[in-house]
């Protein structure tokens, strides 16, 4: 631009300058005030740009730390509540209640009962399962209730054999698969007598286990859902008096 202007003005200082000349020099000091002007806007809007990219880039940054921390929150409380339901520890890959499953499924391919109709032969198994849990025989009782089940039990006495055979757990001080089988009668069988029962002991359970919580819960649940029931009475005297878990 100086190369442009500085021989303009020589020529105008020195009286030789036409009305031309003058007019060439404003248009080219016009031309580029306005090439100055629309550059400093590109500058100016890519400045602007760039601000709000790098607003952006904080924010979406502020936001990922936020949800990577809920994420890890969240991971906590799934394996607390794993821990308390009795799953196995993260990626075991399997719940107790599927290892349950399978080892009744083994039980029935042994004695070869697969799809076998329900017949009289079930009946002894039964009664010689509640025989010995009434004599205290509960680990003999636990496996006469597990081979009944694996004989396409009555769908009438399936509830109590559940029951009973988380009756014989907790006795054997097993409260985790305790709470497997008491779940599965408040569960599968929601209209069986034997619910209200089976959430009492679900929940004394977790007391057991040293689990206060979610015991609690299961009691105040069990004493909304059946309140006239005397499993509610007796779960309303141990919130009054929680019971002291073993070990």
């Amino acid at each position: 631009m100086r190369r442009i202007i500085i021989p303009l003005v020589v020529v105008f200082l020195s009286g030789c300058a036409t009305q031309k000349d003058l007019d060439s020099l404003r248009f080219q000091v016009d031309t580029l005030q306005s090439r100055l002007a629309v550059t400093e806007n590109r500058l100016a809007e890519r400045e602007k740009a760039m601000d709000q990219t790098m607003k952006q880039q904080g924010d979406l940054q502020n936001r990922y730390s936020e949800l990577q921390n809920q994420m890890f929150s969240l991971q906590g409380s799934i394996d607390q509540l794993s821990a308390s339901a009795g799953l196995t520890p993260a990626g075991g890959g399997e719940t107790r209640i599927s290892l349950l499953e399978k080892d009744v499924l083994a039980i029935k391919e042994l004695i070869g009962a697969k799809g076998a109709p329900a017949s009289a032969s079930q009946k002894p198994l039964y009664e010689s399962g509640m025989e010995k849990f009434k004599s205290g025989r509960h680990a003999e009782a636990l496996q006469d209730f597990k081979g009944y089940l694996a004989q396409n039990p009555d769908p009438a006495l399936a509830p109590e054999v559940y029951f009973h055979m988380g009756e014989s757990l907790y006795a054997l001080g097993r409260f985790d698969d305790a709470i497997l089988s008491y779940d599965t009668v408040v569960k599968k069988f929601k209209d069986s007598k034997k619910v209200p029962e089976a959430l009492y002991k679900e929940g004394m359970a977790f007391f057991m286990m040293n689990d206060r919580e979610t015991g609690e819960l299961i009691l105040q649940q069990l004493i909304h859902d059946h309140p006239q029931s005397e499993a509610a009475a007796k779960a309303q005297k141990a919130l009054k008096n929680p019971p002291v878990g073993k070990g």
